[in-house]
């Protein structure tokens, strides 16, 4: 079929309904074609004559990704861009586009930035969550309404919900394990948020490392951050300023380690002969930081690959229940630990 036909079936007063043929070849040109036109084909298309047509669902297919914390969306962590990278890779390999949920999800303005009401204005196949709380609750309004929904780092379970995360109690008694290894005994910890699943996690496994090693817990020694570099400045300020302060300190995210290496410097130690700090997420500079920063790794843009697997599972109705994937992580020994130098004296 010409292009000029094509623009004649489109601009000409829409017919109650468009034949098939017109449909499948306006879906199949592509770049050939303008939005607008295609667009306006899938309007004036029954879905299932589409697929008929086709082979493949209406165009656009599209999934919606929200990142809110402290219910607002926040873009600034470099956490959030890597699993971005392996969210898209999957949903682009996949067909579908990614919108992106902005605004606030509380006060007076629920009804016009609900979740729900955006994958009906938007046509949303499906929903992946990251940065959120069980405090939102917009998240029961989308199990209620059984829209397909994934969060990260969050354990969401319903008809048709599911989520992906870290193994992250594990990890950091892992950490606290290999830092008693290193003769350290006054070891704190510069948590994330306590309303965030991750922040819990870390401070589990944080205390569960130190009953492991059989090394007494400080509630002075536990301070909460949220997972950005000024908590970890002020966090590591607090520590420095304590009677006894600690010889070691997790954080519960790499940008806090910085925050808190930066603290020490200000207070004239230095990392790690004085003070040895290890991070979590091994985000892209961690390596590059002076000193190279000891991390936990974990697959950032495994966890998008994985929750985009996930929710397309949910779509198609290939899963038996709610998906639930749990992807391991790995201590990075680097120089901030400290480890060369405790090696060096007891040579």
């Amino acid at each position: 079929m010409s292009d000029e036909k094509i623009e004649r079936a489109i601009s000409e007063p829409p017919p109650a309904r468009m034949s098939a043929e017109v449909v499948s070849d306006i879906l199949r040109r592509g770049r050939a074609i303008t939005d607008e036109v295609r667009e306006r084909a899938v309007q004036l298309a029954p879905r299932g004559q589409i697929l008929r047509a086709t082979g493949q669902p209406a165009y656009p297919r599209v999934i919606g990704t929200a990142i809110t914390t402290s219910l607002q969306p926040d873009f600034r962590h470099p956490f959030f861009a890597d699993v971005l990278e392996g969210l898209k890779e999957r949903a682009v390999a996949s067909g579908y586009d990614l919108l992106f949920f902005s605004g606030p999800v509380s006060g007076d303005s629920t009804a016009e930035f609900s979740y729900v009401a955006r994958c009906r204005r938007h046509d949303i196949a499906g929903v992946i969550l990251m940065g959120s709380s069980h405090a939102d609750p917009e998240l029961g309004y989308l199990i209620d309404e059984e829209i397909p929904t994934v969060a990260i780092d969050l354990d969401l379970v319903g008809a048709r919900a599911g989520y992906v995360m870290s193994e992250n109690v594990e990890a950091a008694a892992t950490v606290v394990e290999y830092l008693r290894t290193l003769d350290y005994k006054r070891i704190a910890h510069i948590s994330g948020s306590s309303f965030s699943r991750p922040g819990a996690d870390r401070v589990l496994g944080y205390r569960s490392g130190l009953e492991r090693e059989y090394l007494p817990f400080r509630e002075e020694y536990l301070i909460e951050g949220d997972f950005y570099e000024p908590s970890g400045y002020t966090g590591m300020e607090q520590l420095l300023a304590l009677e006894e302060r600690p010889d070691a300190v997790f954080c519960a995210s790499d940008t806090m380690a910085l925050g808190a290496i930066r603290a020490a410097h200000a207070g004239g130690l230095r990392v790690p002969d004085d003070i040895a700090v290890v991070g979590f997420d091994d985000i892209s500079f961690a390596a590059m930081m002076e000193p190279a920063l000891t991390t936990v790794h974990q697959d950032k843009p495994g966890l998008g690959a994985a929750a985009c697997e996930a929710l397309l599972r949910i779509i198609d109705g290939t899963t038996d229940g709610p998906p639930v994937v749990i992807l391991p992580t790995e201590l990075i020994v680097r120089e901030s630990c400290g480890a060369k130098l405790k090696a060096s004296q007891n040579s």
